[in-house]
């Protein structure tokens, strides 16, 4: 067996040796590292080993003295030393965005924009000449990355307009298979005030209307007054379908419990749109549905009327003429006892549905009435529709014109009846002023009424610094420059109720408390 040697002892004197020799070597190795960075005029005192224990170390930079492992001194970039360390990491991250910015400046902004300060971080303001312009402007690099700003505003406002101005060629390649035999598409007429273009189309029936491209795509009958003359009661749809010898649109009937106003109940319910799009918050649970031609699901819904009409559950009607304000659907309404019976009926109908006679149908179609109605009295006048007009607010010049409130709203004017009541302080909708036809007189016209709720509050960006007269001119100069915003949710930041509106920070200007807390 060989026997270990036993351990050397080391007088204390060739202790101090070894550790004086590998103080300097250590000392060497630091100063080769950080140079004259730091001072190890009381670092020998406490010095031992590599690895233990900590030395005193002052930073010549930052005069700080701190405590730290000669190896750790050696090993870390700062040598420790917490400020240099923190400095070192803003410059790492600057270095590594500012990388970022450059790629994304020479692939998307670098035709169009020069630089012309330095870059301190991506949430500092950068100025930028614009070379088509010659005007030089102050932005965020976050901003210009994740807005798809353009560094000028002259140019975000050219290129909204552009992209809003539609072209003939285009328009009418769109839809030149979606177009009924009576539509002609025109030209396109571009509204500077709106900064939009306008379809200018010819119904063979109804003569010419300028529409927007969205109700083009929206609208199966392109033409509004097409569409106003398609949307009515059941019956007036039935009878016209009819005489024109189709079935009309795909249609959904079902059989489902809705809750209108805290009240549940059985609900028959005939729509275009789905079911769940047409009910929304007020459907509860669909037990039964399915899709059908137009004519044969208005003529199901009123057989299921006629059959079950002593079941019929009138409570969210009386509720809703309580309540001075009545739900759409709440002549269908049944008892929930009877939820296996009328979808018997329904799948009964279903199976049987070419056997149906559409001109019988017709001839006992029964429109809902659940009150004795008195017809003796003299009709007049005022219940007949009314005709409107909507005019420019600054020349008094029409621009629309319908033969009643209804059709006004259904081409997507709103709020036209408060205005023509005068109930309601409302003076102007959808950007026009509201009139009678009959009554119409621009030498009687009214001025509008200045608004009685103060001057315009002004609003600073915080991050920008941007200050702007009011929450509107805020919302339309950042919308100029393509940033989606609203005006009333920059009013909840300065309110408090909202972090950002349009991804910045906002606060009034004079000052304003921001303390209102949400709700």
């Amino acid at each position: 067996m060989n026997k270990t040697s036993p351990k050397r002892k080391v007088s204390s004197e060739g202790q101090e040796k070894i550790r004086l020799s590998g103080y300097k070597q250590w000392l060497n190795n630091a100063k080769e590292r950080h140079g004259n960075a730091f001072n190890y005029s009381k670092s020998f005192e406490s010095f031992k080993t590599q690895k233990n224990p900590e030395v005193k170390i002052a930073c010549n930079a930052h005069k700080d003295e701190f405590y730290i492992t000669p190896f750790n001194h050696l090993r870390n970039l700062s040598g420790g030393c917490n400020k240099c360390e923190s400095a070192q990491l803003a410059t790492y991250f600057i270095d590594r965005e500012l990388k970022k910015f450059e790629q994304f400046y020479r692939k998307n902004l670098s035709d169009r924009l020069e630089i012309c300060s330095p870059f301190q971080g991506m949430t500092l303001n950068m100025q930028f000449l614009c070379k088509k312009h010659k005007t030089i402007e102050s932005h965020k690099p976050t901003f210009l990355i994740n807005n798809s700003g353009f560094g000028c505003n002259q140019c975000a406002k050219e290129n909204s307009s552009e992209n809003n101005r539609l072209t003939i060629e285009a328009v009418r390649e769109e839809f030149k298979d979606l177009l009924p035999e009576n539509i002609t598409i025109l030209c396109l007429e571009f509204n500077e005030k709106s900064r939009s273009s306008l379809i200018k189309i010819r119904c063979d029936i109804h003569g010419d209307f300028l529409v927007t491209k969205g109700h083009m795509k929206r609208s199966a009958h392109k033409c509004p007054s097409c569409g106003n003359e398609s949307i009515g009661y059941a019956g007036h749809r039935l009878r016209s379908l009819l005489a024109s010898g189709t079935k009309g649109r795909g249609t959904y009937i079902g059989v489902m419990s809705v809750e209108v106003f805290g009240i549940e109940s059985l609900k028959v319910g005939v729509t275009t749109r789905t079911l769940a799009e047409r009910y929304k918050w007020n459907l509860k649970k669909i037990y039964f549905s399915a899709q059908l031609t137009e004519v044969d699901a208005y003529i199901l819904e009123n057989q299921i009327h006629r059959k079950f009409r002593k079941q019929h559950d009138l409570r969210i009607l009386m509720a809703g003429m309580r309540n001075g304000e009545r739900w759409s659907g709440d002549t269908e309404c049944y008892w929930h006892d009877r939820l296996g019976e009328i979808i018997e009926f329904v799948k009964c109908y279903l199976n049987d549905i070419s056997a149906i006679d559409y001109s019988k149908e017709l001839s006992v179609f029964e429109v809902p009435n659940f009150f004795p109605k008195d017809v003796s009295r003299t009709k007049d006048e005022t219940n007949k529709p009314l005709k409107v007009i909507g005019v420019d607010p600054d020349s008094l010049e029409i621009v629309v014109e319908f033969d009643s409130i209804s059709d006004a709203t259904r081409a997507g004017y709103r709020n036209v009846s408060q205005i023509i009541s005068g109930k309601s302080d409302r003076q102007i909708a959808n950007g026009l002023r509201w009139f009678k036809k009959d009554s119409f007189d621009t030498n009687q016209i009214e001025p509008l009424r200045i608004s009685q709720r103060g001057s315009p509050k002004e609003v600073i960006c915080v991050e920008t610094g941007e200050e702007f007269a009011s929450i509107l001119i805020a919302e339309k100069t950042l919308k100029d420059r393509g940033i989606k915003i609203s005006g009333s949710h920059i009013t909840s930041v300065c309110k408090g109720r909202r972090k950002v509106a349009g991804g910045f920070s906002w606060k009034y200007k004079l000052g304003e408390s921001n303390s209102a807390q949400a709700p």
